[in-house]
């Protein structure tokens, strides 16, 4: 383990993708967070025990944005965002060789550095990236290389499973609907 977890948190978990994290805070994503409570609520909670942390390239990759109120969020979740340490390098140099797409640019980088931090401080990946069947060295998927690398990589469904979060019904939508006649 490298000497993150001394410096950040012993508790850490999750090294997070930013596809997980716009699948949620998206209106347009696969959960948004709107809907999906339960899942913000246990996800935000881990960001503020520091079980999920993030490369700060994720930060920059989010912030890449005009949408004010996830620029506000992140400042005020800063702590999430970890910097590239010693220990992350050898995973990330690794990833980088066998997957060269990579380093075709700076915007690359964030996917490789959520593995690497994931693979140097023994935590598992969230990500929405779908596992490819039929694997690209000039399109890696983060599911495929997290499996080539021995790293624990889930998505939004399995995360939810692994943390034990369930869709119910809000009280106060009044139960059950039933048809009209």
């Amino acid at each position: 383990m490298s000497g993150h977890q001394e410096t950040r948190s012993l508790f850490a978990r999750y090294s997070l993708d930013s596809s997980f994290f716009i699948d949620l805070w998206s209106r347009q994503g696969k959960f948004p967070k709107d809907i999906f409570v339960g899942i913000w609520e246990v996800l935000v909670e881990g960001i503020d025990k520091g079980e999920v942390i993030a490369p700060e390239v994720v930060r920059d990759e989010l912030a890449d944005t005009d949408e004010s109120s996830l620029k506000r969020w992140l400042s005020a979740h800063e702590r999430m965002f970890v910097p590239l340490e010693s220990g992350q390098l050898g995973p990330l140099t690794e990833i980088v060789r066998r997957y060269p797409a990579y380093a075709n640019s700076t915007r690359n980088l964030a996917d490789p550095a959520v593995i690497a931090l994931a693979k140097a401080d023994e935590l598992t990946v969230l990500s929405s990236e779908t596992k490819a069947t039929q694997h690209s060295d000039r399109k890696p998927k983060i599911p495929n290389v997290c499996q080539e690398f021995g790293v624990g990589c889930l998505d939004i469904q399995d995360f939810c499973r692994k943390e034990g979060i369930e869709l119910h019904r809000s009280p106060a939508s009044g139960g059950p609907r039933t048809a009209a006649a």
